[in-house]
């Protein structure tokens, strides 16, 4: 639903009224809200920068931290100049929110840290807690947990001075979760129960569940099997009372059982675990499942459900692929849909716009002209977005090759026929994890060259189970080299690696050997994989090899530094062989 005011607006409109308007539209659907701000931010009225201080906050809570980065920013101009300073506290705490969503942390915690400043000369105690709260949170975000540790402490200390007993308990929770994850499992178990003896005072019984369900966790991070059992009970108790439908702590307890080699303990509570998230139709809790109990037949030696579990494991595992590469596709629909959306309403302002001044200014046919020329360049940037998600569509198909998962899963079920559980557990992990791997890329614009080659050497190895070891690879990173800092475009050297292994390593009679090295020349980074199989013949390749070079060098394009130009494919010298060079611009 798209509200509008009329082209000529007799009534003085109040902000506060516009305020509790989006607040009701936000209810049903906060992109309603969202638009309603847009139309009604074209008019000049009182309270303006609250608005658009609320209409940034939608944009952060609907993930659209671009637009909310813009729109937050007005409000901070606005606020400022009429001394807001409430109010400028909390724009102030979500653009650094969104600022760290979108890896500017330094941009976020200046922001953060003004806040702060602007909470303490005004003695806002509230708002002061909730900033350092916030600053803990952007830390954490980048895996600093000894500053996240830091500034939840101070939030703690701050939340104690004001007696706020829900509020404590929260910040007991937040301050577990850091240690946990800074692996000072005694501290976090400290928070979890003190935070605990707190929630018995004011939270509900779900909330006291769920902590009870956090100190399982962390209990069985220390080992403490027992505590952890005991933990996990009475979660699973008052779970039970509210009749709640909560698949994990079964699953978790399970797993304290499988680690106490209590093997039918662990079975017993998978099963209920499966009923449950049967009944949910939740097929990732179902795939979990039967991986744990295909572990447990695997050490009874029951190879006959083994290959049961497996075989519905892998059912499950494909259909879950396949709805997380529909939802990936889906999502990058809805953001051009989005893109048309908030095209057609800067069309319909511009209409609005041309039909308030056409008859009253003699240069309207330059305005219409200016309109024209605007529209345009809108119109081709449209387009540029559409061949991007278009071409993110296909990288995403072209990773997802069910010809390679199911020869994958062939080489797995043959481990396990092979009698060999270790390999096949290691195998089932690394093939889960790259699984894994390629859809968290696909979502990220750039990862580091580091994470890049840890994915690389998954699929290398899962390769090698296929084909049994029919070829060795060494990966070779200039010395000095920080690959934790380079940051490039995700799944870029793969469709490169993998056509060396179908189409050059694998039709080679001996053992085979596929090279990869990284270096930097310049303000430029080569990337060049070699392998000396049967030898690249341009006249015979194949269609799939044609297509995966035309993706990448469309990629490379839209990129907008020539790098396109740069990359080359050769057969080596003297030798069976090819060597493909990729060069970037990564500065």
């Amino acid at each position: 639903m798209l509200l509008l005011r009329p082209a000529v607006y007799a009534q003085k409109i109040d902000g506060n009224e516009v305020i509790d308007k989006m607040e009701e539209l936000s209810i049903d659907n906060i992109q309603d809200a969202i638009q309603y701000a847009d139309s009604m931010l074209q008019y000049e009225f009182d309270n303006k920068g609250k608005v658009y201080a609320k209409c940034g906050y939608f944009c952060l809570k609907r993930h659209d931290y671009e637009k909310a980065i813009g729109v937050l920013t007005k409000a901070e101009a606005l606020l400022s100049n009429k001394n807001e300073s409430s109010n400028l506290a909390y724009v102030l705490l979500d653009l650094g929110q969104a600022n760290a969503m979108t890896d500017k942390k330094d941009i976020a915690v200046a922001y953060v840290l003004e806040a702060i400043k602007i909470a303490k000369a005004n003695d806002y105690k509230g708002v002061e807690a909730e900033s350092y709260t916030v600053l803990a949170t952007i830390y954490s975000q980048y895996n600093d947990y000894d500053k996240s540790i830091k500034y939840a402490k101070t939030a703690y200390e701050i939340q104690r001075e004001l007696k706020d007993t829900l509020a404590i308990s929260v910040a007991c929770n937040n301050l577990a979760v850091y240690f946990e994850r800074a692996e000072i499992l005694d501290s976090a178990l400290f928070y979890h129960l003190k935070g605990l003896s707190l929630k018995k005072l004011t939270a509900s019984k779900f909330s006291i569940a769920i902590s009870y369900h956090n100190i399982a966790k962390t209990t069985y991070k220390m080992k403490d099997y027992n505590q952890a059992i005991s933990y996990y009970k009475k979660s699973i108790s008052l779970f039970e009372e509210l009749e709640s439908d909560l698949v994990m702590p079964y699953i978790n307890l399970a797993a304290v059982y499988n680690a106490q080699i209590q093997l039918d303990s662990a079975k017993h509570y998978n099963y209920i675990a499966l009923e449950l998230s049967q009944k949910n139709n939740n097929t990732k809790e179902q795939e979990e499942i039967y991986t744990s109990l295909l572990s447990i037949a695997i050490r009874q030696s029951d190879f006959e459900k083994s290959l049961l579990f497996l075989g519905k494991r892998d059912s499950l595992n494909t259909l879950n692929i396949t709805k997380e590469n529909e939802e990936k596709i889906r999502l990058i629909d809805g953001q051009y849909e989005n893109a048309k959306r908030e095209e057609k309403l800067k069309q319909t302002l511009e209409i609005s716009r041309k039909n308030q001044i056409i008859f009253a200014v003699f240069s309207g046919f330059l305005i219409f002209l200016g309109l024209f020329l605007m529209q345009r360049s809108r119109n081709a940037k449209l387009k540029a977005v559409q061949e991007r998600i278009v071409l993110e569509q296909k990288v995403l198909r072209a990773q997802m090759n069910p010809h390679f998962i199911f020869n994958v899963l062939g080489a797995i079920q043959k481990t396990l026929l092979d009698n060999d559980p270790l390999k096949s557990a290691s195998s089932i992990s690394r093939f889960s994890k790259l699984i894994r791997q390629n859809f968290e890329f696909m979502s990220k614009d750039l990862i580091s060259i580091e994470e890049d080659l840890d994915a690389l050497k998954n699929y290398l190895e899962t390769q090698q189970l296929r084909f049994e070891s029919k070829f060795d690879f060494k990966i070779t990173v200039q010395s000095g080299m920080d690959t934790s800092f380079v940051k490039i475009p995700p799944m870029l050297l793969q469709p490169f690696v993998e056509n060396a292994i179908e189409h050059g390593l694998k039709r080679k009679k001996e053992k085979g050997l596929l090279q990869i090295s990284i270096s930097k020349k310049g303000e430029f980074y080569y990337f060049e994989i070699i392998d000396n199989g049967v030898g690249y013949k341009e006249s015979n390749k194949e269609a799939n090899r044609e297509h995966a070079t035309d993706i990448f060098l469309k990629r490379l394009k839209l990129r907008g530094f020539g790098e396109e130009k740069l990359f080359s494919i050769q057969p080596l010298k003297g030798v069976n062989g090819t060597k493909v060079t990729i060069v970037l611009n990564l500065k």
